[in-house]
Parts: structure tokens; sequence; C-alpha cells
């Protein structure tokens, strides 16, 4: 059985966003890159594009020793890792780094309370 697995990665890269197609088979890896112009690509315009134009993408093929790793996801996590793969890359620099500390704080506060759980036990 052949496995193929694909995505569609939208990066901002100034001054246009581009789509970084990707498609891993069990013996190859292929990447396209497309530029969707200088203003967010709406959902429906992307769905449109891969609809009429993904025959016409050019891929760069690279043959690759690795097999395809697939297995099965259970859809609420699926779920949840598109969600926070959407919300990555939204906000300024200064929120991205505000959301970086928090982070930060709440792992600290964590390994903190686990040491104290330890110590009690001891």
């Amino acid at each position: 059985m052949v496995f193929i697995s694909g995505s569609l990665t939208i990066v901002f890269e100034a001054p246009y966003y581009q789509g970084v197609f990707t498609c891993q088979t069990d013996t190859s890896y292929q990447v396209a890159k497309v530029n969707f112009g200088s203003s967010a690509p709406k959902a429906t315009a992307v769905y449109q594009y891969i609809l009429r134009h993904f025959s016409e993408l050019e891929f760069y093929t690279v043959e690759s020793e690795g097999a395809c790793q697939h297995y099965q996801i259970n859809p609420k996590r699926q779920q949840r890792m598109a969600k926070q793969a959407m919300t990555a890359g939204i906000g300024t620099k200064s929120q991205q780094l505000l959301k970086q500390q928090y982070q930060t704080i709440k792992q600290e506060k964590r390994r903190n309370l686990r040491e104290k759980k330890q110590q009690s036990k001891k």
C-alpha cells in the first residue's frame, strides 16, 4: 500500500504571501511554491486556486530513502493541531513575545510544582 502525505503552508515573506505545497510518498518528497499576492489570501480563494491550478504546479522532486510515516491520529487531536497551527503566527511581534513569555512562566510553575510534590513525598 502506498501512502501519500500532502500539506499546504501559507507564510508571509515580505511583501507577498506565499504558499508552500509539500507532498511526501514512500519514495519521494516534492515541494512547490506559489505567490498569493500582497494581501492575505482567504480560504475560499486558496481552495479555488487548488481546484483550478493544482495540476499546473511544478513540483521539485527529491528521491528519499525514508518511508512516509503514516499513523492514525484521533480526529479531535487533528482539529486541535490545525487550530494551533492556524493561530501560531497571528499577532504582532510584541504579542508573540508576550505569549512566549507566558508559556515559559507556565512551564516554570509546572516544574516547581512537580519538584514540591516530589519533596513532600520524600
